[in-house]
């Protein structure tokens, strides 16, 4: 009996929703020809049909956006408003490798625990934002889960320090800065077309030979 083969790609496709699969299927053009190909043959298996240039034109299918939001660029890149929070992510490892740095430097103290502790605790978060950072850039399908919780954890951080705090302080002021980014960026996260279909690496598909991804615009 004949086993069937199934594809980084096609396995992705396979656990997205009917309006997800839609979705990309309204923007077809933007996608490689391997991407054209998962997509429509996932539409095929589920039963479900390519919407046409006329179904777009006059309001489309149930499910599609609205057909009259501007056509993303550059669909499947880091682009766009994902340009922040790249940029984000950099200067948090940055800053966490400079604190965890300092952190080492501090003399130790007569119970030793203190400074122990420190950089144990710096060192954890810089490989958290090391790993989120790696799976950012690679369009890993894990990365949104994880960036958001990097900034879900940077919050409470930034709440217990501020519970801590006196108001007016500047760690009530930095707790602030921390928890408004937070806010907004997790809701993009949960709710942007482009994150979900431009973060859709399988979680074995690093390797640099296999970057043809079903999201991939043509270059």
């Amino acid at each position: 009996m004949d086993c069937e083969v199934v594809t980084d790609a096609e396995r992705i496709w396979r656990v997205r929703s009917d309006e997800q699969l839609l979705d990309a299927a309204s923007h077809i053009s933007e996608f490689t020809e391997e991407g054209r190909r998962v997509v429509r043959a996932e539409l095929s298996r589920r039963g479900l049909s390519e919407p046409l240039p006329s179904e777009l034109a006059g309001g489309g299918e149930p499910g599609l956006k609205n057909p009259a939001e501007p056509a993303l660029k550059n669909l499947g890149q880091i682009s766009g408003w994902l340009i922040l929070p790249a940029i984000g992510i950099v200067f948090t490892v940055l800053q966490a490798a400079v604190i965890t740095f300092l952190s080492l430097a501090v003399p130790p103290s007569e119970s030793g625990v203190h400074t122990v502790a420190a950089p144990v605790v710096n060192a954890a978060y810089l490989a958290l934002a090391v790993l989120v950072a790696w799976l950012f850039f690679l369009k890993h399908h894990w990365a949104p889960r994880l960036y958001v919780g990097l900034l879900a954890l940077n919050m409470i951080l930034a709440g217990a320090a501020f519970a801590g705090s006196e108001a007016g302080s500047a760690a009530a002021e930095q707790a602030g800065r921390a928890f408004l980014p937070g806010v907004v960026w997790i809701a993009y996260f949960s709710v942007s077309r482009r994150v979900k279909l431009t973060f859709v690496k399988a979680p074995d598909d690093l390797g640099p030979d296999r970057q043809s991804g079903p999201a991939a615009p043509p270059s």
